[in-house]
């Protein structure tokens, strides 16, 4: 019970973090400048992955946020073979953050319509 608790947690602050990176990194805000020097120096494919696209961010950041779950795993529950577990869990935790993701943005862009109106 308590890793499933975690495991939602650690969905919800991915998806939160990649939201915030994204909307900071956006046109006019306080990251756009470190935005535009990553698609220089390593291309656009990188820029997407890390700060301009929702959904390729969930790969590269939804990794590092696994990697830090299953480690918090791994040191305080004794999980064995964790290694393994990443081949496993990668996918579907990749999807789960994309999915809400979609969802949290979904509700946000909404909320943005219902107020300009």
């Amino acid at each position: 019970m308590t890793e499933t608790f975690i495991l939602i947690v650690t969905l919800f602050f991915n998806s939160c973090f990649i939201l915030g990176l994204h909307e900071a990194g956006s046109d006019g805000q306080v990251l756009q400048g470190m935005n535009e020097k990553i698609g220089q120096k390593f291309g656009h494919l990188i820029q997407d992955g890390l700060m301009s696209c929702l959904y390729c961010m969930s790969t590269i950041w939804g990794f590092v946020f696994l990697l830090a779950y299953l480690s918090t795993m791994f040191l305080f529950f004794n999980w064995s073979a964790w290694s393994f577990l990443i081949l496993i869990i990668f996918p579907f935790y990749t999807l789960s953050v994309c999915g809400l993701i979609v969802l949290i943005a979904s509700k946000v862009i909404f909320q943005n319509q219902l107020c300009k109106e």
